[in-house]
């Protein structure tokens, strides 16, 4: 017992900064912000006859101290698992981000930035997004701005490119694995995989598991609400009735090709450079 009491005393004694001073009450008081550095408890007599004992608290310098440091643990915790999340993701490595957006459709940007910034009411409501347009319009760039986003907001992405669904058999089980896991399932460039009833029937499968799980897809595409609606292929017409069901959010991306207009400054710098 007496052991036990000693430690108490030990581990209880007043640890002085040289800064720390002692107020007229005998309290051990912070040098720098003045608060004191002791409290007082009830003890048993043993401990003490009076039955007090003044016990080491945190005075306010030692307190914001220690709130840094836990924000800065939890920050690199944050930052840790945001770069989990993006490996998960599949996304491409360098995926954009609206901070990189040219404002050349501003009106079809905001609505997707809006969408990342409204995903937990997106998602509880289970509502999709169709990004659809002709080729190299910016819907894959649009994609990846919000799959990043939702990356940031500590969400689970699933990019998927639609021409490698059928690329290796072997990954099939994986993909369903994440296409149920995932908050938000992204399938990019659809109707560019290709076309055989395998193919359509793997698809169905994938939007299966997102009709189970309740959770949004994310679908970019060449084809417009209107050809899928127009379709007269059963097996096609059964896809594009789910994905429309499952996108009711349909924002046309508008514009001529990017590709063509990058393609075009590259060879005009080629030239500047090498002529």
């Amino acid at each position: 017992m007496n052991g036990a009491i000693e430690y108490f005393k030990a581990v209880t004694a007043p640890k002085r900064e040289q800064t720390d001073r002692m107020d007229e009450e005998g309290y051990v008081v912070c040098g720098i912000c003045g608060e004191r550095k002791q409290q007082e408890i009830r003890v048993p007599e043993s401990i003490h006859p009076s039955g007090r004992w003044r016990v080491p608290t945190a005075c306010r310098c030692e307190r914001m101290r220690a709130e840094a440091y836990e924000r800065r643990i939890v920050k690199q915790e944050g930052i840790a698992h945001r770069k989990k999340l993006f490996l998960w993701s599949e996304l491409p490595r360098g995926a954009h981000t609206f901070s990189e957006d040219d404002q050349t459709q501003r009106k079809e940007s905001a609505v997707c930035q809006k969408y990342a910034a409204q995903f937990a009411e997106m998602e509880k409501r289970n509502i999709g997004m169709m990004l659809y347009g002709g080729v190299g319009t910016g819907k894959t760039f649009l994609a990846e701005c919000i799959g990043r986003a939702l990356c940031e907001q500590g969400k689970r992405v699933y990019f998927l490119r639609a021409t490698d669904l059928l690329s290796d058999i072997k990954s099939i089980p994986e993909i369903l694995y994440k296409a149920a896991r995932s908050d938000l399932l992204m399938i990019d460039d659809f109707g560019a995989q290709r076309d055989s009833k395998y193919a359509s029937e793997v698809m169905h499968s994938v939007l299966e598991q997102r009709r189970k799980v309740k959770k949004p897809l994310l679908l970019t595409t060449n084809l417009s609400p209107e050809t899928m609606r127009r379709e007269t292929d059963l097996d096609k017409k059964r896809l594009y009735d789910r994905i429309l069901e499952m996108c009711p959010v349909c924002l046309y991306i508008k514009g001529d090709s990017r590709r063509r207009e990058i393609a075009e400054e590259k060879k005009r710098e080629a030239q500047r450079l090498l002529l």
